[in-house]
């Protein structure tokens, strides 16, 4: 749906299986083949349904599926795996090597390093202090970049601290103050009950860890001051995202089974330790009929082939440690979600975050959840159910009392049910690429975009924009409450969590990171983050401007023919005639000024002028074109002359003001391409924040 081409190279690249270094598989068709056999393998009956379901992407496993199922290595299908991370020094290596097995398997990992004592705490035994989290993080950072560089991705990781730590505030400012640092890891800090009270009372709040030393590292802080440090640096950095640990475990379908301790690294699956994220995703795009109506037929009866597709997967799974399978197999936990929701409204004209959208949403959640729970229950009078299914436990959590039917009740109390949690919905970067499809629950990124690769610049319009115009809503334009009623409602659903990033304008304010937390403080999403466009990594000023790594600037050669605009515009000197020519890709690319009699002196200034502003124009660098334009207007503007020409908003100072201005009324007619920050991989300015991940448009690079 970007583009064909793009999906094929994504496949080809990514998920195609290969004989040594040749790839063998060239078709879609393919790969859903051998997806469908290698899960079905123990279960022959369920092969058909499986090719049905993956047949054109109705059913799209996580991209670890998809790339090792019938694969002959030892390659995870579980994209994620959770460690809780103890105090000893042989619990902490311990957990190092368990997360580069994992890596190396193709998994990514959570850490919570609640546990570690603060910094400079006594380590009794050998006359030494502790290193603390901080120290600890940067040493599994280390590793995880290491053993990225011997396989084909970099490891995703997610390190939490909970929030009544005694070094939280150097955990909470690291990665603002360390641009580069923790380069695998986002981070988040975990909220508790008892911290939100304090909040909300405009109390204090205890730091405290019982290996601390109390008087050196217990100490009584003011909690909206913590909290506001928190807002501040998810303003400049992004991080860290909050997880509402209490939340979560009192809204588990497994609460009183296990305790639930940190997260996957992208949030959509909060996890004891040693849990797995089993994932695949639904893809809402194909339930859309001819004639703009939503088949809920269908879509309930691929619901039900997706929960037994996961759970073949957790038996067939190849774990790097053996306790994680044990946990696996005993909880039986899977995280069906769903994909393509932005491009789904779209198809039915519904305008995402409108209330009619949310509305048709709600119904989306509640059929999703209300399947899920059937077809499991379904399976536990196949095969059994869970391990550590206790009905007297299930039934009396709070999920059960308000999420199932008394038939429902009824049914888990007789047969049990098989999966102990169920659903998730994760960020579907690039097997949403590789479908052609807008990603989990996120709005589109924007209506077009550049694409630079070998073969040159294109701009890519979503198919879907043409003709619906009046729904096609963008990420960076959406308010912040659609951003969170979406979120919501979805949570509201879900069994697990949901990642989804609230994606922020460059101009919002640290009052506008606040009122997200605050909105989800009081309401069911159990993990939350944002993301304000532009704060990237890089060398901080002042703590909040953000200046972008110095790249090898390119000149661009110019083609034979350009085609452009021509303003008549007023000045001080005369009538100016300013032509803006544009590339193929209709960015900006020269400005031709003429000015007065040629050969004059006022001829060769605006000649100059115009040919500095081409040259900035045709020189690649970390910004994109707009910042650039935006950068020229900004210092041309207001200069000031001997003598000026018209009054208020219309004068004019001088003639680099009156280029200021043509520039400013083209940019506001013609220019509208969005892009973000700058991938690592490819070195273009197209990575996109989703969903707690960045992705490259470009590239097809990945990074959660």
């Amino acid at each position: 749906m970007f583009i064909e081409d793009f999906a094929y190279k994504l496949f080809q690249d990514r998920y195609a299986a290969r004989d040594e270094n040749k790839i063998i598989e060239t078709e879609f068709s393919q790969m859903w083949e051998r997806v469908a056999n290698f899960v079905s393998k123990e279960v022959k009956k369920d092969y058909e349904l499986f090719r049905d379901a993956l047949w054109d992407f109705k059913l799209i496993p996580a991209g670890r599926i998809l790339a090792g199922a019938g694969i002959q290595k030892k390659l995870t299908f579980a994209n994620c795996y959770f460690l809780q991370i103890g105090d000893s020094r042989d619990e902490i290596y311990q957990a190092l090597h368990n997360t580069a097995n994992i890596l190396a398997a193709g998994g990514g990992v959570g850490h919570d390093f609640s546990l570690l004592r603060p910094e400079g705490s006594e380590v009794k035994g050998v006359r030494g202090t502790s290193s603390g989290p901080i120290g600890f993080i940067s040493v599994f950072n280390q590793s995880a970049l290491t053993i990225s560089q011997a396989g084909e991705r970099r490891g995703a990781q997610l390190a939490s601290l909970s929030i009544n730590h005694p070094d939280i505030y150097r955990f909470i400012k690291y990665k603002s103050e360390n641009p580069g640092d923790w380069s695998t890891y986002n981070v988040s800090v975990k909220i508790t009950s008892e911290f939100i009270k304090a909040l909300k009372e405009d109390g204090k709040f205890k730091l405290f860890h019982l290996k601390g030393e109390p008087k050196k590292h217990n100490k009584i802080i003011d909690a909206r001051e913590l909290f506001e440090e928190i807002c501040k640096m998810a303003w400049i950095s992004g991080d860290p995202g909050l997880l509402f640990i209490d939340k979560a475990n009192e809204i588990s379908p497994l609460n009183g089974v296990v305790e639930l301790s940190g997260s996957n690294p992208c949030g959509e699956q909060i996890l004891n330790n040693y849990g797995v994220c089993n994932l695949s995703s639904v893809n809402l795009t194909k339930f859309v009929t001819e004639n703009k109506t939503f088949d809920f037929d269908a879509f309930s009866y691929y619901i039900r082939i997706g929960v037994r597709f996961l759970d073949n997967i957790i038996d067939l799974n190849y774990y790097p440690i053996e306790k994680a399978k044990e946990i696996a197999q005993s909880t039986r936990r899977i995280g069906l979600g769903m994909t393509g929701i932005a491009d789904a409204m779209i198809m039915l004209k519904l305008k995402y975050g409108s209330n009619d959208s949310l509305k048709w949403f709600e119904k989306i959640a509640k059929t999703f959840l209300f399947n899920t729970i059937e077809e499991s229950i379904n399976l536990s009078q196949e095969r059994g159910a869970f391990p550590l299914f206790n009905p007297d436990i299930y039934l009396k959590t709070k999920f059960a009392r308000e999420k199932l039917t008394d038939d429902q009740k009824d049914k888990i109390n007789k047969f049990g049910i098989r999966n102990g949690d169920l659903t998730a919905i994760a960020p579907t970067g690039s097997i949403s690429l590789l479908a052609g499809i807008s990603s989990g629950i996120e709005p589109n990124f924007d209506s077009r975009y550049i694409r630079r690769d070998r073969l040159g610049e294109h701009e890519i319009i979503h198919p879907l924009y043409k003709g619906n115009e009046d729904v096609f809503v963008t990420a960076n334009k959406l308010p912040i409450e659609s951003h969170l009623k979406i979120l919501e409602i979805a949570q509201k659903y879900i069994t697990n969590s949901v990642s989804k990033t609230v994606n922020l304008a460059s101009s919002s304010s640290i009052e506008d990171i606040k009122k997200v937390f605050l909105y989800a403080i009081d309401s069911e999403i159990k993990g939350i983050t944002v993301f304000r466009d532009g704060c990237k990594k890089g060398v901080l000023d002042r703590g909040t401007k953000i200046i972008p790594e110095k790249k090898k600037e390119i000149i661009k050669s110019r083609p034979e023919c350009l085609t452009g605009f021509t303003y008549q515009q007023p000045t001080p000197l005369g009538k100016a005639l300013i032509t803006i020519n544009e590339n193929s890709d209709r960015e900006p690319f020269e400005v031709i000024i003429t000015v007065g009699k040629s050969g004059s002196d006022i001829g060769s200034l605006g000649e100059a002028i115009g040919r500095l502003i081409s040259f900035n124009l045709r020189t690649e660098s970390t910004m994109v074109t707009e910042e650039k334009l935006d950068e020229i207007i900004n210092h041309l503007q207001g200069i000031g002359g001997a003598g000026g020409i018209g009054f208020g908003k219309s004068k004019v100072k001088s003639l680099p003001d009156a280029i200021a201005k043509v520039l400013s009324k083209y940019k506001s007619k013609h220019i509208d391409v969005k892009t973000i920050d700058i991938c690592p991989q490819c070195g273009v300015a197209s990575l996109v924040s989703e969903e707690g991940c960045v992705n490259c448009k470009n590239c097809g690079y990945s990074k959660c």
